[in-house]
């Protein structure tokens, strides 16, 4: 046994004493850093190309086009917000059809308006589009004084929608409007089509206007270049 064992440890002995030996001599050390300009990046190819987008569209959205004096809230009944919209909405060839005849108003509901405040002071074309992202058409709906009165009657159940234009509140309709007479109202096309629970417009006959609320609230609000906040909608009163 202890002739194997002096065996075994002279075996070791040989195995670690053939054994190569390496050491560093030198150390070169290279640093890299990475960054989201560097030219080997594969998303930089993807980012060049993205650029010029990026920049036309920040160069669009960041365009100043007019100034709030004081803040426009989004509130009920009668919340500056919509009612700048709806004021939007019947301004110039809004107020009017293409044969002359009058068009009485302007509805749209709240749910439409997808920010609750647009703050004193400049106003960019971003902000509008925060505040009306979809593409939502002006449509003109011809409704007639019973329809029409249904309508009131939601808005007022609802708490109030931004209203505007040449009518009344619900409570004088049926005193003051001819309830078989048609007028033409201003909207958009969900709410004409039925949504937030009008199906009672669904069967009106409607009359495209070919114009986004949105590109309507734009030219608004250029063309005043100084709008303020009115909380006074003209119609209807809800609660009167």
């Amino acid at each position: 046994m202890k002739i194997f064992n002096r065996f075994l440890l002279f075996s070791l002995f040989l195995i670690t004493s053939c054994k190569t030996q390496y050491v560093a001599t030198s150390n070169d050390k290279q640093l890299y850093k990475v960054t989201s300009n560097n030219q080997t990046d594969t998303l930089s190819d993807i980012e060049r190309y993205l650029k010029p987008f990026r920049d036309s569209l920040n160069m669009t959205m960041n365009e100043v086009i007019g100034e709030a004096m004081g803040d426009f809230i989004k509130e009920k009944p009668s919340g500056s917000l919509g009612n700048l919209v709806v004021d939007a909405m019947l301004a110039d060839d809004g107020s009017q059809m293409t044969d002359g005849r009058k068009v009485s108003g302007a509805i749209t509901n709240p749910g439409g308006l997808r920010i609750n405040q647009i703050p004193k002071g400049k106003i960019t074309k971003g902000k509008i589009f925060e505040l009306l992202p979809f593409e939502n058409e002006l449509v003109i709906v011809e409704v007639k004084g019973t329809v029409l009165k249904q309508w009131m009657e939601l808005i007022k159940d609802n708490g109030g929608w931004p209203t505007t234009g040449e009518l009344i509140s619900p409570s004088k309709i049926l005193r003051n409007y001819n309830l078989d007479s048609t007028y033409y109202i201003a909207t958009n096309d969900y709410v004409a089509n039925g949504g937030d629970n009008c199906s009672f417009l669904i069967p009106c006959k409607k009359h495209p206007t070919g114009k986004t609320i949105r590109e309507l609230v734009i030219a608004f609000i250029k063309k005043s270049k100084i709008i303020i906040p009115n909380k006074t909608a003209s119609f209807p009163q809800i609660g009167e």
